[in-house]
């Protein structure tokens, strides 16, 4: 069993599902918040990067896998420009990240993630995964 960081101890918890082909084991990451930033890359509360943007799919330790699963109640927050104050949207009972897109609930929020569009402008510059818990 691996050591509770203390500063996590009470705190609501998210879980990140990246399925996986048939035959290969389910990945997962936790962590009690998790960002998308400008950079492409998802990291958990505590910065650390949990999977890269990479070729149409997540670079997640050695292996490249496509889409993103993640049970709620979650608050998604995002930020369409660098200066622009972030919306928050939600509690939603999932979410789905499927080539970049952002799907709640099974209904299309229409934001793409950074680095996933063909046209920089057509991406959002940030979005944060909250535990609906740890939004009020």
């Amino acid at each position: 069993m691996l050591p509770v960081a203390s500063a996590w101890r009470g705190r609501p918890m998210l879980v990140l599902s990246f399925p996986a082909p048939p035959g290969e084991a389910l990945a997962s990451s936790r962590s009690h918040c998790f960002r998308i930033g400008p950079d492409g890359a998802l990291r958990g509360g505590d910065n650390a990067i949990a999977a890269r943007h990479e070729r149409d799919g997540w670079r997640f330790g050695h292996r490249l896998l496509r889409d993103i699963e993640c049970a709620g109640p979650v608050i998604v927050r995002a930020r369409r420009t660098q200066g622009a104050a972030a919306s928050s949207r939600g509690p939603y009972g999932s979410l789905r990240i499927v080539a970049g897109v952002l799907f709640a609930d099974d209904v299309c929020l229409q934001i793409v993630l950074p680095t996933w569009g063909p046209n920089a402008a057509d991406c959002w510059y940030e979005l944060t995964l909250l535990p609906a818990q740890a939004a009020d």
